[in-house]
């Protein structure tokens, strides 16, 4: 819910300045530098050319519902189960709620924030394991907490619980995410003396 919001509000955050944009002229200056500008160019330049004030970006489309339906036993299963047994006893289902699958994560410091849903909640000396990239990352005694100092570029997140003898007796989906940091390679601009 709270993800729809953030987008629906970087949506319009997105919009709103490519709705004051309106004309956008470029050309070429006499030390051979192409301009663009939202002033129309100096009288007497050559080619000047009005470019056509860029498109909208379109939201993008709601995830798919979650339907609480049961699977058709008919049809094979395209993904794997969200709980392994074990003779401990299972946790009837495991689940990371953050990320979520495809999300785009902008985060400067890497920090990325994770949250796993169980049920029942994680057991007196049962711990969870993070595994990232198909490696194990960390253990933690909790169902929540942060990935810290992530490069940009996507990544794949499971989580395991693992019992008191460290195994595994729960785990989640694969979900994949992508991290974006600010670039630190934007131009330079020349500070001007006064």
């Amino acid at each position: 819910m709270h993800t729809h919001i953030a987008r629906l509000i970087a949506s319009i955050l997105l919009i709103a300045p490519l709705q004051a944009i309106g004309q956008v002229y470029k050309w070429v200056d006499e030390n051979g530098r192409t301009i663009y500008s939202s002033t129309p160019p100096p009288a007497g330049t050559k080619n000047p050319v009005v470019l056509p004030p860029p498109p909208a970006p379109q939201p993008s489309p709601p995830p798919p519902a979650v339907s609480a339906k049961k699977p058709d036993p008919a049809k094979p299963a395209d993904k794997k189960p969200d709980t392994v047994k074990s003779s401990g006893g299972a946790y009837t289902s495991a689940q990371l709620t953050s990320p979520t699958p495809d999300e785009v994560i902008w985060s400067n410091s890497g920090d990325v924030p994770f949250s796993i849903a169980l049920q029942p909640s994680l057991r007196q000396g049962h711990k969870v394991r993070l595994i990232l990239n198909g490696a194990p990352h960390a253990e933690i005694a909790g169902e929540q907490g942060t990935l810290s100092n992530l490069d940009r570029g996507t990544y794949s997140l499971q989580a395991e619980v693992l019992d008191r003898d460290g195994k595994a007796v729960a785990s989640t989906n694969s979900v994949t995410f992508t991290v974006h940091q600010a670039s630190s390679q934007g131009p330079t601009q020349k500070k001007t003396g006064k």
